[in-house]
């Protein structure tokens, strides 16, 4: 996840050159706590492969490279098996250049699924 909406690189990169669409979603807070991405030098970690604990593979998925800064990345893990994480879908957010056809085709299915989802466009004048 990622606390921004509007980074040309990310729209660039994960949206097809802004075709797609980004999903502003509400977490469960009760059951789940965002950990911000730690970004700089990646952690050395002398622990053996057959050894690693929770806690340091919780620290080795909680470290990027400063180069994927910009994104500004927040992740949740799951302990105990859980499969997913409780959240709520509370906005869709479409590309500059998203296909008419898929624009119309994702109003149509928010209106019938959850009317409450707000759907935006982001302009290419808005991506910093």
């Amino acid at each position: 996840m990622s606390r921004v909406k509007n980074n040309l690189l990310m729209w660039s990169h994960y949206a097809n050159g802004s075709r797609g669409i980004a999903i502003g979603v509400e977490l469960d807070h009760h059951k789940h706590t965002p950990k911000p991405v730690i970004y700089g030098d990646l952690p050395n970690f002398k622990e053996s492969p057959d050894v690693v604990s929770t806690d340091t593979a919780l620290n080795i998925l909680s470290h990027k490279h400063s180069a994927w800064e910009y994104e500004k990345e927040e992740r949740v893990f799951t302990l105990n098996y859980e499969t997913y994480v409780n959240c709520s879908i509370q906005e869709i957010v479409m590309g500059s250049k998203i296909d008419p056809t898929d624009e119309e085709l994702l109003k149509k299915l928010i209106e019938k699924v959850n009317p409450t989802i707000t759907i935006t466009r982001i302009e290419d004048d808005d991506l910093e």
